[in-house]
């Protein structure tokens, strides 16, 4: 259980990568760089990254579910409302221009901008349910 319990935030780190290499994929495939980005396809690769981000959701509640974790780690469900908006970016191909309301020193990275976004949320309430856990464990709650 600690080594699945592990995996939620280890999933949000992997989807930041990942949305690295989708944004530099035509790059890396020229240069024979075969991460898995490339051997999965754009489309594959958004799709595994929408699927990793769903998994850090499900894992947690599995989690809670099955009794390691407390109720207070359903926290991390406040991510949603921003995995729904990453879940509309990733499912599109990335824009052919910078969007105007997109800061101009990110671009053109898209897909690793929008993954750190998300995980910067899920990483913070991961991590805020944890320290419920331990103060809970504490006070013996």
């Amino acid at each position: 259980d600690v080594f699945i319990a592990s995996l939620p935030y280890g999933l949000g780190a992997t989807t930041v990568l990942f949305g690295k290499h989708i944004d530099k994929l035509e790059q890396d495939k020229q240069k024979g760089i075969y991460t898995l980005p490339v051997i999965l396809g754009e489309r594959g690769a958004r799709i595994t990254a929408i699927i990793l981000m769903l998994l850090q959701y499900l894992i947690t509640v599995y989690l809670v579910f099955t009794g390691f974790f407390r109720w207070t780690m359903l926290i991390v469900l406040l991510g949603l409302k921003r995995f729904w908006t990453v879940f509309k970016v990733y499912k599109e191909k990335k824009p052919k221009e910078r969007p105007s309301n997109y800061p101009q020193e990110t671009w053109p990275l898209w897909y690793v901008a929008f993954a750190f976004w998300h995980n910067r949320t899920f990483g913070a309430l991961y991590l805020l349910g944890l320290i419920f856990e331990v103060i809970f464990k504490i006070l013996k709650v």
